[in-house]
């Protein structure tokens, strides 16, 4: 383990950092597949702005800032300017599972 991970895995001992870890995690996955899928589909950050009805600035800064936080509007103005929507489930967790897993079908 080198000294980043080793400082990163001390830190996350603290619950309140670990949770906002988690958090950021769950959004960046979400946000990298909904890129990947803009991508597959030869979609330019043009015309998916254009499509929502936003600058093309701002569809940038949504999906690649570190620090984007969507809201649940624009996310599903990001859905279905891709053609796509999202299936959430709610259940019991398991011990140690994160709240958010983000899997992509097809």
């Amino acid at each position: 383990m080198n000294r980043f991970e080793q400082r990163m895995h001390r830190r996350l001992q603290n619950p309140e950092i670990a949770a906002g870890f988690r958090e950021m995690a769950a959004e960046r996955a979400l946000l990298q597949s909904l890129e990947e899928i803009r991508e597959q589909q030869h979609i330019t950050k043009e015309e998916l702005a254009a499509r929502m009805g936003k600058h093309r600035e701002a569809v940038s800064r949504l999906l690649n800032a570190s620090d984007a936080n969507p809201t649940l509007e624009t996310l599903m103005e990001l859905l279905m300017a891709l053609g796509i929507t999202a299936e959430i489930t709610l259940r019991p967790a398991t011990e140690g599972e994160e709240p958010i897993k983000v899997a992509r079908v097809g």
